[in-house]
């Protein structure tokens, strides 16, 4: 349900309802994406949900929405993620600042 979204989701919604032929999106991260649980805690976004939810959003989108990540300290092992989810999103990019060599646990 998209009413109880919240964190990078609940980003995405709203900067995709903010018009209704969005043309560009340029989010800064650290490419950790997290979501708070209803009771309590948090867990972190599955690429798959993010990937199904930011397809869904382009679909309701006049035109396709270019994504530009740019990412501070991401870990190892989102990277290609990363990519493929800026690649995937009308050909957009991908730059890191600087690389963390730490993986994501």
């Amino acid at each position: 349900s998209t009413g109880n979204l919240n964190g990078i989701e609940a980003v995405l919604s709203k900067a995709f309802a903010m018009h209704p032929q969005l043309d560009e999106l340029f989010l800064l991260s650290d490419g950790d994406f997290q979501r708070s649980l209803p009771n309590g805690g948090g867990q972190d976004v599955p690429w798959t949900d993010l990937r199904q939810l930011t397809q869904s959003l382009q679909e309701e989108n006049i035109g396709s929405a270019r994504l530009r990540l740019l990412c501070f300290y991401p870990p190892q092992d989102a990277i290609p993620q990363l990519r493929a989810w800026a690649s995937e999103n009308g050909n957009g990019q991908l730059q890191i600042r600087p690389v963390s060599s730490t993986p994501n646990p």
